[in-house]
């Protein structure tokens, strides 16, 4: 009866160390999922998102009025056109591999302009011929 209780014992230590070594395992697998998180690059709307000036067009530096001149975006696709203080609404568009911001005024025709490149504090964009440099403010 004593090798009984004795084994009895000897098996609920071994199967308690078993089950720590498990989940040590276990919470080491959750920590190394944790680690690996992987940081979401904001897409080109969220990078829209903001005030924006006029630095330049086509190379040459722009006067300090129209420097002051700001185009603000919003999250939710509306802004404030910087000349006429007007309300717009926006979007960026994806087109034959090329992406284009566009921009309707209240009771204008919609402007679109091709991204030429976007940055998280500025872009260049193409209007016809002319290429034009906003800088986030």
């Amino acid at each position: 009866m004593k090798k009984l209780i004795l084994f009895a014992f000897v098996a609920s230590i071994a199967f308690s160390c078993g089950n720590k070594k498990n989940e040590k395992s276990e919470k080491n697998t959750e920590d190394s999922t944790k680690t690996t998180e992987v940081k979401k690059e904001p897409s080109a709307k969220e990078k829209f998102v903001g005030n924006w000036s006029i630095e330049s067009v086509n190379g040459k530096e722009v006067t300090e009025k129209m420097k002051l001149e700001v185009l603000t975006l919003n999250a939710d696709g509306t802004g404030i056109s910087p000349n006429k203080k007007a309300k717009i609404e926006w979007s960026v568009l994806e087109k034959e591999g090329k992406s284009y911001l566009t921009t309707k005024e209240e009771k204008d025709d919609a402007d679109t302009l091709e991204i030429k490149s976007l940055e998280d504090k500025k872009v260049v964009l193409m209007d016809k011929k002319d290429e034009i440099v906003l800088v986030k403010k």
